[in-house]
């Protein structure tokens, strides 16, 4: 198991970084995903994300926050009820008349297809029976869940790994298996624990130093790489690219660092909570006004010309 150094090299993990904290953690998560296995040929040549049980504050802090490198930690969240309850048969109990909005990027759908796919409503109940039964690509995310979310504060806690947590952005991810979230960054000031509920998921995370090599849109936080069939010949920069690869599971969460780009891969239908917080966030507030500010001058050159700005964004990007 490797880690990448601050001046690219790759070392291992320190020792310390290996310690179980609490060796009585009852180990609910699934066994560790063999990512070899689940990742295609050809796919982006990745550092794998170092897995632990568990970190102490203190350790947290000092290997992954401050330095802003990914981590999975596969006892995190080991002793939330959610890891019990949160099945598809207990989502219909509860919420299955709901109406939720997912999205998708199926060539049926109708309408423009942003980078993340197009808007579909439907019940809760519709929604599963079509990614956990047929397997449709359907997903359901960020702040169309935080309703439900909000209801759900019970059936988990914020660990003390972290400071500042927000409220407001508690979000589930749901998605059908083969679905995909593509390369993005969240510009708000905001470390994210990812866990996983059911399902397998791989995640691609990079620096936020390397949206060049990665061919970022102009005026936006998005790019068109897709790490795990990766196109040279459009994207030749990805030869200079650095990164890690994250396949996990049951159980487990992935600490995403503030301002990280990342995707998923969605090998199973699979749910997963998000908890944010700030503390030590390098992608500090200025920058979210800024990413705001371009967000809308691109968001208006869209609707001015729907087909010629994306076109050109994408050779600016090249």
């Amino acid at each position: 198991m490797q880690t990448k150094s601050s001046g690219g090299e790759v070392s291992p993990p320190t020792p310390q970084a290996l310690e179980l904290v609490d060796k009585t953690a009852k180990p609910v998560f699934s066994p560790a995903l063999n990512s070899t296995a689940l990742v295609p040929a050809g796919a982006l040549p990745l550092i794998d994300v170092p897995r632990v049980p568990m970190l102490s504050r203190e350790q947290f802090l000092e290997e992954h926050v401050r330095p802003g490198t990914p981590v999975v930690l596969t006892g995190f969240g080991h002793d939330w009820p959610a890891m019990q309850k949160w099945t598809p048969a207990y989502f219909r109990e509860r919420f299955g008349n709901r109406r939720v909005m997912a999205v998708t990027t199926t060539k049926q759908a109708r309408g423009h297809a942003g980078h993340y796919g197009v808007p579909v409503e439907m019940s809760m109940n519709e929604y599963l029976d079509a990614v956990i039964e047929k397997d449709e690509d359907l997903r359901l995310a960020a702040r169309h869940t935080a309703e439900i979310a909000g209801e759900l504060v019970d059936d988990f806690t914020r660990p003390d790994l972290g400071r500042g947590y927000s409220d407001d952005l508690l979000w589930l991810f749901l998605g059908s298996k083969g679905s995909r979230t593509p390369l993005h960054f969240d510009f708000g000031p905001f470390h994210v624990f990812h866990t996983i509920f059911f399902g397998e998921k791989t995640m691609h995370l990079f620096p936020q130093r390397e949206g060049r090599n990665l061919h970022q849109l102009p005026l936006t936080a998005r790019s068109k790489v897709d790490p795990l069939r990766p196109d040279t010949a459009r994207f030749p920069r990805l030869a200079n690219i650095h990164g890690w690869r994250a396949t996990f599971g049951r159980g487990e969460t992935l600490f995403l660092p503030a301002g990280c780009w990342h995707d998923a891969y969605y090998h199973s239908a699979s749910l997963a909570l998000t908890l944010r917080f700030t503390e030590d966030a390098r992608f500090v507030k200025s920058r979210v006004l800024y990413r705001l500010g371009i967000g809308a001058i691109s968001g208006v050159l869209e609707a001015l010309a729907p087909d010629r700005w994306p076109a050109l964004q994408e050779r600016l990007a090249r």
